[in-house]
């Protein structure tokens, strides 16, 4: 029996759906109603809109706490004006609210997005707790449902609530770092392996790999194709003084190697310094890039919306990484993320159905090096 699936948010008014994966909002309901003992929820905001999609899902959250279900929730404090749950859930008893300021911590933000049902049961995706990201925005996630996964999962959620309380570095035991444990699920019938991986370094228990060496260690090791979806790209930060190469060249390094290299970013890293690097990428043999622009909905201007907010790698015929990272600096070396990779072949046949689908849609086109990009309108 199936216990690993995708999740999918679709924008309204555009193709970009693939048969055969649930959408998020039904999955995440689906979740939490059968959630008895314990909801643990990790997220970079939350924030809603009455009569849109996020409203059943608080509204579940909030029913169940009342109920007598632990539920805890960690949100970056940093975005704390946005989180609907000071209107929402202050007040509700069994719901424990904590914002952890990793500003203070590590120079950055609490960026991943999770949940944890009944210490068995987990979804991980690009998907915020934002009801843009079930209908306005272009997602993946994926759910499992295995207690060895999820008890990994809780020792880095517990880290993160520690953190939260006492606003500073966790204090790890020393000794080198390992690589993350690797365990099975089954897709489609066929058995995966699945290995989570976390960032940044410092607040990661040395148990577990660090996304770098991960997402390094697929590029340097892909033997045939790679093919990226990432929202936004750049070997320096936009937030701090943070540079990181290492991507960067083993990209160009695999492309050396006669490796084909497609990449597919979004028109919101068609701002500098970027898209110059970007345009770079481009030139080099063997590596295709696209810049991807899903066109807002005549009816009305939604902010922080219409875009393909994807995070995932596909290598080869039978890796994956998937997860909440954007491939900048500040994601890597300072802000909290987490993903998996996966070997199996299903998977990676899945996720290279959605990367082909998006690459061929008519908004997604080509980067030209000798043109002039103008970022587009993303607030106000």
């Amino acid at each position: 029996m199936d216990n690993f699936e995708f999740a999918q948010s679709v924008p309204e008014a555009t193709s970009l759906g693939i048969k055969g994966i649930k959408h998020a909002k039904d999955l995440w309901l689906e979740m939490l109603r059968r959630s008895k003992k314990s909801i643990d929820v990790g997220q970079f905001y939350i924030t809603s809109l009455p009569n849109e999609a996020m409203e059943p899902v608080l509204k579940i959250i909030k029913e169940k706490a009342l109920s007598g279900i632990r539920v805890r929730v960690l949100v970056d404090k940093n975005m704390a004006e946005l989180d609907y749950f000071k209107e929402y859930f202050d007040s509700i008893k069994g719901i424990e609210l904590r914002l952890i300021d990793l500003m203070k911590v590590t120079g950055s933000i609490m960026h991943a997005k999770y949940m944890i049902i009944d210490q068995a049961d987990v979804f991980i995706g690009s998907q915020n707790f934002d009801w843009r990201s079930l209908t306005q925005v272009h997602e993946i996630g994926f759910r499992i449902q295995n207690e060895k996964f999820a008890s990994l999962l809780l020792k880095v959620f517990e880290t993160d609530w520690r953190i939260a309380k006492t606003k500073k570095l966790p204090a790890f035991r020393k000794g080198p770092r390992k690589r993350s444990p690797e365990l099975s699920c089954v897709y489609k019938g066929e058995k995966i392996m699945i290995r989570p991986a976390f960032s940044p370094a410092v607040i990661t228990p040395l148990e577990f790999s660090t996304e770098l060496d991960e997402v390094l260690g697929l590029i340097n090791n892909a033997e045939k194709s790679i093919m990226v979806s990432v929202m936004e790209y750049s070997m320096t930060s936009h937030y701090s003084d943070l540079v990181l190469t290492k991507i960067d060249t083993a990209l160009r390094e695999a492309s050396l190697r006669g490796i084909s290299v497609k990449l597919l970013f979004t028109d919101w890293a068609s701002k500098e310094p970027s898209i110059s690097y970007i345009k770079s990428l481009s030139l080099m043999p063997n590596i295709d890039v696209k810049l991807s622009s899903i066109p807002q909905l005549k009816k009305r201007f939604i902010p922080f919306a219409r875009v393909s907010h994807c995070k995932f790698m596909v290598v080869d015929s039978d890796l994956l990484w998937i997860g909440t990272t954007n491939w900048e600096p500040d994601y890597f070396l300072a802000s909290r993320n987490m993903s998996i990779v996966i070997k199996g072949k299903n998977t990676n046949k899945k996720l290279r159905e959605l990367f082909t689908n998006t690459w061929d849609q008519g908004f997604s086109r080509s980067v030209d090096a000798s043109k002039k990009y103008i970022p587009p309108r993303i607030s106000g």
